[in-house]
């Protein structure tokens, strides 16, 4: 266990990380866009900025990573606006409020704490706001014809995903579990797409969700065992 806090806390795992994904998205966008239009800019920038955002806030920098998220999630509004997939712009615009609310709420340095019945019920309620854009947005996450089963599991990590974009503006370690969960179930989702030749860059956020899972599994370690509660 102390070897595994050691290699996610150290500066070495950061850099190969960081710098592993940031040449994982220049190749999958060259290969994936044709030409270098606006939104192939947008979406590049967007994607080096959230693999630096997830970073920091795994590190528990909570004034930077959060208000570095918050451009973050204009640079995502403003991409998935253009490509149409509504339901994402607004959970770009809810992660961006979140983030603007914990850029005023957290520490320079992130005070791990445990989740309580207030964050169970709050949890409960995003749940349902997840749901709600579900319903009227879902048909615009995926293509028309994909089959039902990637559909009810992209449902699934929606869900987690707003809840658990919560719970981390919140400080709760139990964020990161669901973070997780949900970088599974959209590795399955974009792996589907891709390989049912439904959504061709779907390789590109297999590769992001790749890294951000990999950040995830860092992130409970740091969080549990370097923070400022051990929980």
């Amino acid at each position: 266990m102390k070897t595994l806090v050691s290699l996610f806390s150290s500066k070495i795992w950061d850099r190969l990380w960081l710098a592993a994904g940031i040449l994982a998205i220049i190749v999958s966008s060259i290969l994936t866009f044709e030409g270098f239009s606006l939104l192939f800019f947008t979406s590049l920038i967007g994607s080096i900025l959230g693999l630096i955002i997830v970073l920091a806030m795994a590190n528990l920098k909570g004034k930077f990573g959060s208000g570095l998220g918050v451009i973050g999630a204009c640079f995502d509004g403003f991409n998935n606006f253009s490509y149409g997939i509504m339901a994402q712009f607004l959970m770009a615009i809810y992660a961006g409020a979140t983030y603007l609310i914990g850029f005023f709420t957290l520490n320079k340095k992130i005070r791990v704490t445990s989740a309580n019945f207030n964050n169970v019920l709050i949890s409960s309620f995003v749940g349902v706001l997840g749901i709600i854009i579900l319903y009227f947005f879902g048909f615009s996450i995926i293509p028309l014809d994909t089959p039902n089963w990637i559909f009810y599991i992209t449902v699934v990590a929606f869900i987690l995903q707003v809840v658990a974009q919560y719970l981390l503006i919140s400080g709760k370690a139990a964020s990161w579990y669901l973070w997780i969960a949900a970088n599974v179930l959209n590795i399955i989702v974009y792996s589907g797409l891709y390989f049912l030749q439904l959504e061709p860059q779907a390789v590109f956020y297999l590769i992001m969700t790749i890294m951000y899972l990999l950040n995830s599994i860092k992130a409970v370690f740091v969080w549990l065992y370097t923070g400022d509660d051990n929980l």
